[in-house]
């Protein structure tokens, strides 16, 4: 196989200086131009690709999507978007303007699928709080969406934190020593009994 490329590459450079130093410019400028179109159709399509998967990786976080689900949506957009682009490149007016229009969706889109995500949510995965609280005058917890001044009760609306909602919501973290007792009893096989109150106890 070496060998073969090796006479391949000595044929080559024979027939290269029996060719004139103006063809062998014309032909250089052409190989480059060739490779620099490949290239920057390659760099097109990554940007593209990147471009889509950020877009999805948004999407997935949200909805605490599976990864492989999220590359399947990620390359079904990607395929979505070179189509699209195409079309903006297209000498018919009408094309251009699906490819405009489909783009413009998108967009949207993502904003909208990513609004809907969000509206119910108060932590990114991460653990980031993405939502305020105000209490009100009647003593009313309200949610909101930046924390600052609350334009409608000139209270403060602070960042929710995780500590906060447990307590609102009556839960606490479990005791380590509770977590013990519960597993060894598992482990045991021994029920959980809940002790009956004393009559001496206060």
């Amino acid at each position: 196989m070496f060998a073969v490329a090796q006479k391949l590459v000595a044929r080559l450079r024979d027939r290269w200086s029996t060719v004139g130093p103006a063809i062998q410019l014309l032909i250089a400028a052409f190989i480059i131009l060739i490779s620099a179109l490949a290239a920057l159709w390659l760099v097109d399509k990554l940007l593209i690709y990147l471009l889509a998967r950020s877009y999805v990786d948004d999407v997935a976080d949200v909805f605490d999507l599976n990864k492989h689900l999220a590359k399947a949506i990620a390359l079904t957009v990607f395929v979505i978007a070179v189509y699209l682009i195409g079309k903006t490149f297209s000498v018919s007016r009408t094309s251009r303007r699906i490819g405009y229009l489909g783009i413009l969706v998108l967009l949207i889109g993502h904003s909208l699928v990513l609004w809907r995500g969000t509206n119910d949510q108060k932590f990114t995965t991460s653990g980031e709080s993405i939502k305020c609280y105000v209490i009100t005058h009647e003593g009313e917890v309200r949610y909101g969406e930046r924390p600052g001044i609350d334009p409608a009760t000139g209270r403060p609306c602070r960042a929710v934190n995780i500590k906060r909602e447990d307590s609102r919501n009556g839960s606490r973290p479990p005791n380590r020593h509770s977590l013990t007792r519960a597993a060894a009893n598992q482990a045991s096989g021994i029920p959980r009994t809940r002790m009956a109150p004393s009559k001496f106890s206060i």
